[in-house]
């Protein structure tokens, strides 16, 4: 292990060094590893889901508010995202739904910390659409689970894990 780390930071500080050598298997691991991927590992497959590249797609793009490594802030993308989703909460289709919001995290940091940020994704998305909506009770709960509920289909480092889950249901006392 010591000596791939090695070869693959030489990769990243001398570029055209091993290029040839570079397959998908080892520049996903470098994108696991540094968070980065070197522009030999973009021509090293035209197939960007081999290197880990692919995005969320449907329901699973439109259910989660992701975010940038280690942070807690609203991006454009998601505020434009969280913006459209308050309109058609206020709409009468959507007009008696309730929501749970549930952090998650990369596998990036500590377990605790992880679960931290988990809860301030959750908090921030909370904030936001408590803000549009004007009536809390609708956002019913909270929460995080870090690291512990990867998305299915990415590598758990994978910048895709940095999300808030959005639940909706119609409002009811009963808990989700």
């Amino acid at each position: 292990m010591v000596v791939r780390i090695a070869a693959i930071l030489w990769v990243l500080l001398a570029p055209t060094a091993l290029s040839a050598e570079l397959n998908a298997s080892e520049c996903l691991r470098i994108q696991q590893l540094l968070n980065k991927l070197p522009s030999e590992c973009l021509q090293a497959s035209a197939n960007p889901n081999e290197l880990g590249l692919k995005s969320p797609a449907g329901a699973v793009k439109q259910n989660h508010i992701f975010f940038p490594a280690g942070g807690s802030e609203l991006d454009p993308n998601a505020i434009k995202q969280l913006y459209a989703l308050s309109r058609a909460l206020m709409g009468q289709v959507m007009g008696d739904t309730c929501l749970q919001l549930i952090g998650h995290s990369d596998t990036s940091g500590g377990t605790a910390a992880n679960e931290r940020l988990g809860q301030l994704r959750a908090e921030k998305v909370a904030e936001y659409l408590d803000a549009q909506l004007r009536n809390s009770a609708r956002i019913q709960d909270v929460t995080s689970v870090g690291e512990t509920q990867p998305l299915n289909g990415f590598a758990p480092q994978n910048k895709w894990q940095r999300r808030v889950e959005i639940r909706a249901r119609k409002c009811s006392p009963v808990s989700f």
